[in-house]
């Protein structure tokens, strides 16, 4: 059986402690902001606790993050989230950030085809 959240390449994994620098810095990126929904940056504190009271539940919680993760070096690459969950028409908003550095490698387009069959497969979404 085919693993829901990997491939050859990536693992779409949880939001670690270990990924705060990481993910302050994608989040505090001010070049991405027009395509987010950042208007101004984030604290360290801020991003630590949204990590620290993370919840991966995306029934109580309506959102997902995973990490982007790139199996041979085990380096942080993007992630990917699901937002606004709507349960009862099975359907949510993508976001995707991939770091800059690691563009044009194929990351999202892996990312988004996992993610599109767990949400299928596991959680019911059209």
């Amino acid at each position: 059986m085919t693993p829901l959240l990997c491939d050859d390449k990536i693992t779409l994994r949880a939001v670690e402690a270990t990924d705060l620098d990481t993910i302050l810095a994608w989040e505090n990126d001010t070049t991405i902001w027009e395509v987010g929904s950042s208007m101004a940056p984030f604290s360290r504190k801020s991003i630590w606790d949204y990590i620290e009271s993370y919840n991966p539940d995306i029934f109580a919680a309506r959102q997902l993050r995973l990490i982007i993760e790139c199996n041979d070096s085990r380096q942080a690459v993007g992630m990917i989230d699901l937002y606004d969950f709507d349960p009862m028409n099975r359907r949510a908003g993508v976001g995707l950030l991939i770091d800059r550095e690691c563009r044009h490698q194929g990351y999202g387009e892996r990312s988004l085809a996992l993610l599109a069959g767990y949400a299928g497969k596991f959680i019911g979404m059209h």
